[in-house]
């Protein structure tokens, strides 16, 4: 991130300090002295009374110069607004927000680099008073960002802010406030803060367009009188002024604009946040009424560049999936996985991984997964020992073991007619087949899944999956190629399962069959993908996040799922019964067992 991290310039409109104490407070101060002398006439009590005055008052000034944080005054404001008793507060509008939550995982420089100045054209358009207030959620399935509308109100006592909110902030949250800017962001700042916190917490953040000319004059203000300062070390004041001096640059020539900001984050229990960054706050009602709208100040508010504004919008995170979950993230959060996203040009995948990695495994679970959370579509398994027939059979669906071809033309018909109904599974074993007979029996049955497509008077998505899909490309070459070309003109889909992208991007059939294949999931890998990560679409992030994929059996497996639309780093986790239906390390001993059944009832 060292080449997205921008400084904050939070010393911008920091006011200068003489001998340690704010400039104009030190003016102040000379003046209620003088002051007091002159009404004391040079009597010894008004001497005294301004030596103490003097005193007393250079002391709290530097405590305040110290160890005050921004905001304090707001503090004596919102009493007298208590006061004057304003309306009541209303609900707040909320709907979700236009700005896209993205997963971090698989983003390289450039695509934060995108999302950064997609983001800030949307900040720079902030009129002058106009403001922006996001509220994100965070609980255990997720990141939801919403999008709040001003309302009526005033700051009160004993608000309740579960009402007010719809129920995303609990009544009377904990709240903490971003009291001290860093001294630089990047993209990932605001979200490494985030990624440390326990899943149930609230985020909102309050941007505010301002005047460039108003806020030009009070650049140039704090420029002009932190350059003037004489002392034997003004540190503080040099940083002021070149960071406005810097800042003024930007502005002149037009590639900057300047925005106010407040931040707070709030939760039903102790957080643990960095205290020289964010500060409980005493009075929650204060900060949490500036930040929705229900008074016109902003509590503990920052003047800050948009890109710095652009950081802390939270963004980078999981997104809330609330749907039974087919995977979760690393983090363990519900992940959704839609195949059938009408932005694709073909429903195909390629499913690639090492021997033993579960390929097969997981292309099944995942299937299944869909089909209970009420997926459209039914699925034809060319089965390679008889990886499938648990689960299809535990379905009561129809699985065919053919011995010879003419089983193969008599079987294939009946399973391709079951998947006429949305939701249904078949499959056919071509295994038991001698070596001249399956290769007729390849050529018949992609033939007559065609055809089946093709005169079938349903219209919802067939998937194909061809497991060990290397025998049918050596085999049949031209038929794979034209399945992976036609299908999807017939609302068919092909699943290729392989153990090596050499086998396909070295082959001309099947270059064709990965160029036509919008779905790519790759699990743990035997090879190195260094030299086709161009044809892959791999960015740097994406291959190291490939090299580690782990997996551990009857666990979880992990994988990267790449589409032209989406890149995931996924982990499936099966339940015990969906591992005993989908497990093949037993298989060897069960296919025994039903030999010995059979010679026995011989």
């Amino acid at each position: 991130m060292k080449n997205l991290s921008e400084p904050t310039y939070k010393n911008v409109l920091r006011q200068p300090l003489v001998l340690g104490v704010p400039f104009e407070g030190l003016i102040a101060l000379t003046g209620l002295v003088t002051s007091i002398e002159v009404l004391g006439q040079g009597a010894v009590y008004g001497t005294y009374s301004a030596g103490i005055v003097a005193v007393m008052g250079f002391a709290t000034l530097r405590l305040f110069a110290r160890y005050s944080k921004t905001g304090w005054e707001e503090s004596f404001i919102s009493r007298v607004e208590q006061i004057i008793q304003g309306p009541i507060p209303i609900p707040l509008v909320l709907t979700p927000s236009r700005i896209d939550v993205v997963a971090p995982d698989t983003l390289d420089e450039v695509d934060l680099l995108l999302l950064r100045s997609t983001l800030r054209e949307r900040v720079d358009a902030l009129k002058p008073g106009e403001r922006l207030t996001l509220l994100g959620d965070m609980t255990p399935c997720g990141f939801l960002l919403l999008e709040c509308s001003r309302q009526e109100g005033a700051v009160r006592n004993n608000i309740n802010w579960n009402r007010l909110t719809h129920g995303h902030l609990s009544k009377r949250p904990r709240v903490y406030s971003l009291h001290q800017l860093p001294v630089s962001t990047d993209p990932l700042w605001l979200t490494s803060v985030l990624r440390r916190l326990p899943p149930h917490f609230q985020i909102a953040v309050t941007l505010q367009g301002e005047d460039y000319s108003k806020t030009k004059n009070q650049i140039e203000g704090s420029r002009k009188r932190n350059s003037q300062i004489p002392g034997l070390s003004n540190v503080d004041s040099e940083v002021t002024f070149h960071e406005a001096t810097s800042v003024l640059y930007g502005l002149s020539r037009g590639d900057e604009s300047i925005v106010t900001l407040s931040l707070v984050i709030t939760s039903q229990v102790g957080l643990s946040l960095d205290p020289q960054v964010f500060v409980e706050e005493r009075q929650p009602d204060l900060a949490l009424s500036s930040i929705f709208g229900f008074r016109k100040r902003l509590h503990r508010r920052h003047t800050v560049r948009s890109l710095t504004a652009v950081d802390l919008i939270p963004r980078l995170l999981d997104s809330r999936y609330e749907e039974n979950p087919i995977f979760h993230t690393l983090r363990s959060i519900p992940m959704g996985f839609d195949p059938l996203d009408s932005r694709l040009e073909a429903l195909h995948w390629l499913v690639v991984g090492a021997s033993g990695s579960g390929k097969s495994f997981f292309t099944g679970l995942v299937l299944k997964r869909l089909l209970e959370n009420g997926r459209k579509f039914s699925v034809l398994f060319l089965d390679h020992n008889r990886s499938f027939r648990r689960i299809i059979r535990a379905q009561d669906d129809l699985y065919a073991e053919p011995q010879n071809l003419r089983e193969v033309q008599t079987d294939l018909k009946k399973v391709l007619a079951t998947l006429n109904e949305p939701g249904m599974m078949g499959g056919i074993e071509l295994s038991d087949l001698s070596l001249d007979e399956k290769k007729e029996a390849l050529h018949f049955t992609l033939s007559q899944v065609e055809s089946f497509l093709r005169s079938r008077t349903s219209f919802h998505p067939v998937y194909v999956v061809i497991d060990e899909c290397w025998n049918f490309l050596r085999d049949e070459p031209l038929l794979v190629q034209r399945a992976f070309r036609e299908f999807r003109k017939l609302n068919g889909a092909a699943i290729a399962i392989t153990q090596s992208l050499t086998d396909f991007l070295q082959d001309e059939t099947g270059s064709s069959v990965f160029q036509n294949a919008p779905v790519r999931i790759l699990l743990r890998q035997g090879e190195d993908l260094t030299s086709y990560r161009g044809q892959l679409g791999l960015n740097d992030v994406e291959l190291g996040k490939v090299r580690l994929l782990r997996q551990e059996k009857g666990a979880f497996s992990e994988c990267l799922i790449k589409t032209p639309f989406l890149s995931r780093i996924a982990r499936l986790y099966p339940t015990p019964e969906e591992h005993e239906l989908l497990r093949t390390d037993n298989l060897r001993e069960e296919i025994i067992a039903e030999m010995q059944i059979k010679k026995e009832a011989q």
